[in-house]
């Protein structure tokens, strides 16, 4: 008797393992880039013109929320939000925030740069979650130039005035209009989490309620000439001097540079805290899961080998190392500007895991149930050594 065996398939094991391993690599770039960790704030205190600088990664924040009764004065009363800046030139393929406000960890309200326009955003309130308004000054934020800002805004909508002179209104516009379902918080030069750093200086930021603020800064131009004074103040940072690198112990408005990142750490928000009912949302869901897909297949794969195990332990196996590679990312995460690190993302990659899985056991069954003759191929075949059968060759 003749034993002829069929070809190997050692070599899909190589393989499979070296994918596996390939795709780890690949999902912990993505997820890691651009291995920024705990970087410096580059928040610059100027004492020469009494200023803050900002250049990318760079934040300054509130230490404390704002309180019910400023939310009231900024949802149902007029209210003057004043600053003065000298923008550093502009990034070309994004928005920076100059000036920020989240509610939780949703933005409720921005001042940003596009190129060298204004851009004034709101979201959230009584708008559906995930939806925005804006309103835009173009060409006013050539870089070099310093400029006086002042939005004034409230139920009878927004003028934003620039150098004390009026250059837009909208009756419509409303940012703080409707309810307010979380913790507010403003930060300064871009948003808590390093991202889209606005690049520029920064001589003075404040809000503060005047139901005659309209018709004041109409017939007096010099009251944009300085920070907003204290009567009616709700926020008013001024950088005479140093900003904090914490926050005070008895808490209230006050500018906080911390001399790293993260500024304000947040590991793992739940997904009820960062849900948005947008495409970009739904996108990332869809990217996590496909993203950990072809890893849970090909890890799959290799250790299905000879069937030694249940395969029910093989996939827990998959799944459960799917599950701490992207919680592994999503800790390292925090300390890397512009990433955020979230629950939601943990869940998502796990699942992908879990698909590419069962994917691999779908086509291993339907193989196994091949049709005799392509079956018959993997086995070995005994042939007497006299008989004048042949086979076919390939």
């Amino acid at each position: 008797m003749t034993n002829i065996a069929p070809q190997s398939k050692s070599g899909l094991l190589p393989l499979s393992g070296a994918a596996s391993a390939a795709w780890v690599g690949l999902m912990l770039f993505a997820g890691l880039f651009p291995f920024t960790f705990a970087p410096k704030n580059n928040v610059v205190f100027n004492p020469r013109d009494s200023s803050i600088s900002f250049s990318r990664p760079a934040a300054a924040f509130d230490a404390d929320t704002f309180t019910q009764s400023e939310k009231r004065a900024l949802s149902d009363s007029t209210v003057v939000i004043a600053f003065r800046v000298r923008a550093a030139g502009y990034a070309s393929w994004h928005i920076t925030r100059i000036m920020s406000i989240d509610e939780g960890n949703r933005p409720r309200f921005e001042i940003e740069q596009w190129r060298n326009s204004l851009v004034v955003q709101a979201f959230g309130g009584d708008a559906p979650l995930g939806a925005k308004r804006e309103l835009s000054v173009p060409g006013i934020l050539d870089s070099g130039a310093t400029r006086n800002i002042a939005i004034v805004t409230g139920p009878g909508g927004t003028k934003i005035y620039v150098d004390a002179e009026l250059t837009r209104a909208n009756p419509d516009f409303h940012p703080f209009s409707g309810t307010a379902r979380g913790p507010w918080r403003i930060a300064i030069g871009g948003t808590v989490s390093g991202k889209y750093t606005w690049k520029g200086a920064l001589f003075y930021f404040s809000i503060y309620s005047s139901e005659t603020a309209g018709l004041t800064l109409e017939s007096n131009h010099d009251g944009l000439e300085n920070a907003a004074p204290a009567a009616g103040s709700i926020i008013n940072f001024t950088f005479d001097k140093q900003p904090v690198a914490a926050p005070g112990r008895g808490g209230g408005h006050e500018l906080v540079v911390r001399p790293r990142f993260p500024v304000v750490p947040e590991v793992l928000v739940p997904p009820w805290k960062d849900f948005t009912n947008d495409a970009s949302y739904y996108a990332d869901i869809a990217v996590n899961v496909i993203g950990f897909l072809p890893f849970g297949f090909f890890f799959a794969l290799f250790l299905l080998r000879g069937y030694t195990k249940p395969r029910w332990k093989i996939i827990a196996v998959v799944v459960a190392t799917g599950f701490l590679i992207s919680l592994l990312i999503e800790l390292l995460q925090v300390l890397i500007p512009g990433r955020s690190s979230q629950l939601s993302d943990v869940i998502t990659d796990t699942f992908g895991t879990l698909a590419g899985a069962c994917v691999c056991l779908v086509i291993k069954s339907v193989a196994k149930n091949d049709p005799p003759l392509r079956h018959d191929r993997r086995r070995q075949i005994a042939v007497p050594e006299d008989s004048d059968v042949r086979l076919p060759v390939s």
